[in-house]
């Protein structure tokens, strides 16, 4: 089909903000999770803090991963309701539930085997000891989780993502409301600390999955897709399925390279002391609650880019990408000035050491640095998704962040003087590498496809 000439002025953006805001919204009740987790931890004391944060590095391996694969579900979703494959987009979800919950039993086996030799992760046996109870009983709570995610991005691939967006918040005061009885000892329970985290966050997810199954089947505009488990007969669904595998694992891959270089980082603080662990977990709370929203923008982009996509429309597939990642680097440019203005106030809402507070504040101002590039190579990665390009993106994220920023942080932050400073300056290189080269490569296939359908 002929491309017009190239003109950005920012046409896209609006179709972008009205899928995107309850996808940010969504993704920070998520997270929110984490955030609410670690302020009712840390009144408790730096010890609990410290020991959530090292659960939650263990964890994000299995959580991200399983983050990544069904967002690549949600952009064959939106692939296949712009061809107007009713049945494809029927078994995206189905087989979506089937896979996350064969990697849920895998990550619980694990993770259960990594709490009996805990030690070998360098924790020190105060974190060590407030750290296993926690981490079995957040194990548990995979297992609604995956069965939620894959029904949200079935949502979201239709450009349906309010009611989960509603459902998720929900969620977040429930999770609030369980850790206050569980971690507490309120209304006759006994008081768990931070294992009553745990519990809360198991409670939560229940809840939320229910609400979430019951929308989705109530609700008219999704029940032509709503297909019988019959439709997932191998013979049937095995184009289906060798599609999302091959879109999914690499970008449930990606997840785990980046996410996974942070929980790196969370552990090389812990070799740092108690303090300077805590102190990474409150920057990293922070970060990852801006992060959330990047993300939102990034699969409402995939999913717009992905619609366009199976429209042919490619004019409209490189638009829509570009004006994503400037949609996001400004936001998130936006948001680290917040840092850098309320350094000083903001880690005082998680603990009263004050040792901790100076440390974190300072590694906010780290922080603050990267958010611009942050955004901006979330937003690439899921623009290049929405038109099926992962496996480059893979080896672009493992390099970026595990051959240069893990590295850095090691050498500089570890073996020198800098400490937790110089672990957060290899986090600012690992996404400067990822956000220049997954944006470059972005404008470079699209701009061969728009001159090859120019061609014709």
């Amino acid at each position: 089909m002929p491309i017009q000439p190239e003109v950005f002025f920012l046409s896209e953006t609006k179709r972008i903000l009205k899928l995107s805001a309850p996808l940010v919204v969504g993704n920070l009740g998520h997270v929110m999770y984490g955030v609410v987790d670690s302020i009712m931890v840390g009144s408790i004391g730096p010890a609990p803090l410290a020991a959530s944060a090292f659960v939650n590095s263990l964890t994000a391996f299995p959580m991200v991963f399983i983050m990544g694969f069904a967002s690549a579900s949600s952009v064959l979703v939106a692939q296949g309701k712009g061809e107007g494959d009713v049945v494809r987009v029927g078994r995206v979800l189905k087989i979506t539930m089937v896979v996350q919950l064969f990697i849920a039993v895998l990550a619980f086996v694990a993770l259960q085997l990594a709490a009996t030799r805990i030690e070998i992760f360098g924790q020190t046996p105060e974190v060590s000891a407030e750290a296993i109870p926690y981490l079995t009983a957040i194990v548990f709570s995979f297992f609604p989780l995956v069965i939620f995610s894959a029904y949200r991005k079935f949502c979201d691939g239709l450009s349906q993502p309010l009611g989960p967006t509603v459902i998720f918040l929900v969620g977040t005061v429930l999770n609030i409301f369980f850790n206050y009885v569980f971690i507490f000892g309120k209304f006759g329970f006994e008081a768990r600390g931070l294992q009553g985290a745990g519990f809360g966050t198991i409670a939560s997810r229940v809840c939320i999955l229910i609400l979430l199954v019951g929308f989705v089947h109530s609700k008219d505009a999704f029940k032509p897709y709503l297909l019988p488990w019959s439709e997932l007969r191998w013979s049937r669904a095995k184009k289906t399925a060798m599609n999302l595998l091959k879109l999914g694992v690499p970008s449930g891959m990606q997840y785990v390279f980046e996410v996974g270089a942070f929980a790196g980082a969370a552990i090389l603080a812990g070799w740092l002391g108690t303090k300077a662990l805590a102190a990474h977990q409150i920057a990293i709370n922070v970060a990852t609650t801006t992060f959330m929203i990047a993300l939102g923008i990034s699969i409402g982009v995939s999913v717009l880019v992905g619609e366009a996509h199976g429209q042919k429309d490619l004019a409209r597939v490189r638009r829509t990408g570009f004006e994503g990642v400037l949609l996001a680097g400004l936001t998130m440019t936006l948001l680290g000035t917040l840092f850098i203005l309320f350094k000083d106030v903001i880690p005082a809402w998680y603990v009263d050491d004050q040792q901790v507070i100076a440390l974190a504040s300072s590694l906010l101002l780290f922080a603050a640095v990267f958010q611009f590039v942050d955004g901006a190579q979330a937003v690439a990665i899921g623009a290049l998704r929405g038109i099926s390009d992962v496996k480059a993106p893979t080896i672009i994220t493992f390099v970026a962040y595990w051959v240069v920023g893990l590295p850095v942080s090691y050498f500089v932050g570890v073996r020198s003087d800098w400490g937790a400073q110089g672990i957060w300056l290899g986090l600012v290189f690992g996404l400067l590498v990822a956000s220049v080269a997954l944006s470059y490569r972005f404008h470079r296939l699209t701009r061969q496809e728009n001159q090859a359908s120019e061609s014709i």
